[in-house]
């Protein structure tokens, strides 16, 4: 990261630095405060159960969309 003289102004090119620092970190956050929604439409379980485990480690939760597969929740043992 660059230095921030005596008048608070970034030098030695530290304002990109900063800025790319400043996204990434409210990315971060962003991606923390909202679930990843997943919709398949294969008909395989074992498919659906293995993208959501997948994907389970990049997110904070998932939200199951089976509009657009045949698959049902009791297929994936998921009661209500």
């Amino acid at each position: 990261m660059g230095q921030i003289d005596e008048t608070g102004k970034c030098v030695a090119g530290g304002e990109a630095s900063i800025i790319i620092s400043t996204i990434a970190a409210m990315t971060s956050f962003i991606i923390f405060l909202y679930p990843d929604v997943y919709t398949p439409t294969t008909t395989s379980v074992s498919r659906i159960i293995g993208a959501i485990a997948s994907k389970n480690s990049k997110t904070n939760g998932i939200v199951l969309d089976l509009s657009k597969t045949s698959v049902t929740a009791d297929q994936l043992g998921m009661y209500g």
